[in-house]
């Protein structure tokens, strides 16, 4: 059996009260589009992008970006690997907490729906992705099951759902002209540590804190730009680092379970790591 690592990321290890919620994607969406709305100088079109050079078009989505033909630069960045999302039921108690599983060249995130099912984000390699798309119910079930029995215990159901090429991007800038980018329209992360969902939040804060110290929309806008980008950019950096870490063939495996482990047990590296992820460390969460 090979040997695997999982990195428990319990919330007493940053010391905060609550990591993270499972959340209700429409009900978050009404709920930044309501504190977009309150500033006056901002204004949302849905189906329309207005021409008037006073006003700022804000975009959370890049087909925005191409259904308007309206021009940024990206840089983009093919990871080679597919994820799968999962389902499943299981008998061993999660005891709600997430977890990473390190196994070969692929990363299984687990997030607990309640004590005894998880929803699974499994990163894979492409060649490995179309064997297990094409293999039997049973087949699945033996994969999952050798990558994550020794957390969850037997595994009763699963449910399959989409899976999704895995890439990141980010916008060479956030404003141009009068158009604004926020969110999955400004960048675009591997999964490995949800931080697409936290820095779309963090975009919303850091902006609305801005606005509420400056009547300069554009120069707030601006000071929005460089404050976000440098914060993504070495997000970013983080993130490649560790896939590579873990897809490198440099690194024996023993080796790379003694790095895994000796992070997994620090009571400062990790929790601060954590913190930086999920914004717990940023002062402009507060505002939002």
């Amino acid at each position: 059996m090979k040997e695997k690592k999982s990195i428990n990321f319990h919330s007493d290890n940053p010391h905060s009260q609550n990591l993270g919620y499972i959340v209700y994607e429409g009900d978050l969406l009404n709920a930044i589009s309501k504190c977009i709305s309150k500033c006056k100088s901002i204004k949302r079109y849905d189906n329309k992008i207005s021409d008037n050079t006073s006003d700022i078009n804000i975009h959370t989505k890049i087909d925005e970006l191409e259904k308007n033909d309206i021009q940024f630069k990206f840089k983009n960045k093919n990871y080679d690997q597919t994820a799968m999302n999962i389902t499943f039921k299981h008998t061993k108690s999660n005891s709600t907490k997430p977890r990473q599983i390190f196994y070969d060249n692929e990363i299984l995130g687990l997030l607990p729906i309640n004590e005894y099912s998880y929803n699974l984000i499994w990163s894979m390699p492409n060649k490995f992705f179309d064997q297990v798309n094409k293999a039997s119910s049973a087949t699945l079930l033996e994969y999952l099951s050798d990558r994550v029995s020794f957390v969850t215990g037997d595994i009763k159901k699963t449910n399959i759902h989409t899976s999704f090429p895995l890439s990141s991007r980010h916008a060479s800038s956030y404003f141009c002209e009068n158009n604004l980018l926020i969110g999955d329209a400004a960048h675009k992360f591997h999964p490995l540590a949800g931080l697409g969902l936290n820095m779309g939040i963090e975009d919303v804060a850091t902006l609305s804190n801005l606005l509420s110290k400056s009547n300069n929309l554009r120069g707030t806008v601006c000071n929005f730009t460089i404050k976000r980008m440098s914060r993504i950019q070495s997000l970013q950096q983080l993130l490649d680092l560790i896939v590579t870490f873990h897809s490198s063939d440099i690194l024996s495996a023993k080796l790379k379970l003694k790095i895994l482990d000796y992070f997994n047990k620090t009571n400062y590296l990790k929790p601060k790591i954590i913190e930086n992820a999920t914004g717990l460390n940023n002062k402009d969460l507060v505002n939002l």
